[in-house]
């Protein structure tokens, strides 16, 4: 694994966090230390490995090196033969190119070991700062909500007030309407008591006009009524609908509030590593 590769998977895992909804946003972090924690064991059991094989490949050296040398002993000394310095010299310098191939494959695993430890320590610290962020967001969702529905509320009593005056007008325009009929009833008895039987009919076509228009008046108003009645049926059914939905939003926060308990219960053992 190289700087290049490193490199990709925290632009992943910031993509991630970022296009992940809330209730996305802490499994998505889970997932990110828990590759981050296979990553990092990856590396060093890599690291444990070259190191055995650069203990193997120094010992190989160590082996190899020519029995010419001051620490040999002189009573066993040999001639060697004409083609022994050269594959041996040949042997030394394959040995020394590996070792340092090996020494700075060691180096870039070492870094990449410090950059994981730092992505891993920036990941804790945003799995602890965005707990507080979605709460507040959360909190300033149920505020606005809160004015939602005081205002639904306060609209609504309004209404009430309103349609109560309209209801209490048209009470008085029925009262005066029957206290007219009865009135023009009163002055048809007393014309039928007279003799003018001419007058009394006139009378009477105009008092049928006036009962019909009378009573178209009454249907209107009824109409008008039960509009009223219906419209605040319907606000109360909106505020019905807000207090549910107020409800759910707090639920969801509660449910937030014990994913961020467990992602820091997963995050915390992960610092030790």
């Amino acid at each position: 694994m190289t700087q290049c590769s490193l490199a990709l998977v925290l632009v992943m895992c910031l993509w991630q966090l970022g296009d992940a909804g809330p209730s996305d946003n802490d499994a998505a972090l889970g997932h990110v230390v828990r590759e981050l924690r296979a990553e990092l064991q990856a590396l060093q059991r890599g690291r444990d490995q070259d190191r055995a094989a650069l203990r193997r490949l120094e010992e190989r050296l160590a082996a190899t090196t020519p029995w010419t040398t001051s620490t040999a002993p002189a009573t066993t000394a040999r001639p060697p033969r004409r083609h022994r310095p050269r594959r041996q010299h040949e042997e030394q310098r394959a040995f020394a190119r590996s070792l340092r191939v090996l020494e700075q494959e060691r180096q870039s695993l070492d870094q990449l070991e410090n950059q994981l430890k730092r992505v891993r320590s920036d990941l804790q610290e945003v799995a602890r700062e965005r707990p507080a962020d979605a709460q507040a967001l959360l909190r300033a969702d149920l505020d606005k909500l809160q004015l939602q529905l005081d205002a639904l509320r306060s609209g609504q009593r309004d209404e009430v007030s309103r349609t109560e005056a309209r209801d209490r007008a048209h009470r008085a325009s029925v009262d005066w309407l029957r206290s007219t009929v009865e009135q023009i009833k009163a002055e048809l008895a007393e014309l039928s008591r007279q003799d003018n039987v001419t007058v009394a009919l006139g009378l009477s076509r105009g008092f049928e006009g006036e009962a019909a228009r009378l009573r178209a008046d009454l249907a209107d108003l009824r109409d008008q009524l039960q509009a009223l009645r219906a419209a605040q049926q319907r606000r109360e059914a909106g505020a019905a609908q807000a207090a549910g939905e107020r409800a759910e939003l707090r639920a969801l926060l509660q449910r937030q509030a014990v994913q961020q308990r467990q992602l820091a219960q997963q995050v915390g053992p992960s610092a030790y590593l």
